[in-house]
This record gives structure tokens, C-alpha cells and sequence, in this order.
């Protein structure tokens, strides 16, 4: 018998707060990623972590202050903390709920690929609406 491939496992984090809306989009389109995680940052004014639950989806929770302009790195080493604990040697995708991932098998199947280098930095060319559904940018 052969050497059997090892398979690269893939956690998605999708962080959000009150963004139920957008949440109903981005969960399903990467509800084959190994692991899914919901970083909310204090939903009050939709079901955003209930539906996440509901998407089998690890939910996590750090308090968003919108008057701090550090926020967004902030939360993002919240989560990334999060994800080194509990999922060391994993891929991360990490987008926001108002980002929906076209086709994450080409992810999954790209840091599956052979002789890729481990521990890299990649930047995957995405769409995500802002404002509504008439404006997007890329």
C-alpha cells in the first residue's frame, strides 16, 4: 500500500455583529469547510448567533467598540488566538459575514495541492457588498 496524502483541514471564521442578513449568504457558501467559526462582536438586534449556531458554526464572542480605531485588528487577533488554540496546523479563511466565498472547494482543493509551503500568507481575490446589494467592490 501507498503513502496516503495527508489532507490540509480548512477553518473558516466569519466575523459579524447584527448581520443576520448577510449571514443567510456567507454561511452556506462555506458550509463545507472542516471547521466554522462566528466571531461575533455583541449582536442585540438580530438572531446573527442563533443562525450561526444553527450552521453548526464554534461561536465566539469579544465585545466590538466601534469608536476604536484599532478594532478590526483587535478582533481579528481574538480570533486568530482562537484558532492557533484550537486548531493548530490548520488553513484559515477568515472573512467577513458581508463577504461570500464563491467556490470554497477550489480553496480546499488549492492547500491540498502538493509541495505547497506551509505557513504562508494568501490573498484570495474576493467580492463583498457594501451598503447594499446594488454596490460591490473587489
Amino acid at each position: 500500500m501507498g503513502k496516503e496524502a495527508k489532507m490540509n483541514k480548512l477553518v473558516v471564521v466569519i466575523m459579524g455583529q447584527d448581520c443576520e442578513k448577510f449571514l443567510r449568504m456567507s454561511l452556506p457558501a462555506v458550509k463545507t469547510a472542516d471547521a466554522l467559526i462566528y466571531c461575533d462582536g455583541g449582536t442585540t438586534k438580530d438572531n446573527s448567533m442563533q443562525l450561526a449556531k444553527e450552521h453548526s458554526a464554534i461561536v465566539i464572542m469579544q465585545k466590538y467598540d466601534q469608536d476604536d480605531k484599532t478594532m478590526n485588528g483587535k478582533q481579528r487577533n481574538f480570533y486568530l488566538d482562537y484558532v492557533k488554540t484550537k486548531f493548530p496546523g490548520w488553513w484559515c479563511l477568515a472573512i467577513d459575514a458581508d463577504e461570500i466565498v464563491e467556490d470554497l472547494e477550489k480553496i480546499k482543493e488549492y492547500i491540498n495541492t502538493p509541495d505547497r509551503e506551509r505557513n504562508v500568507l494568501y490573498s484570495i481575490r474576493m467580492r463583498h457588498f457594501i451598503g447594499d446589494f446594488g454596490h460591490e467592490d473587489s
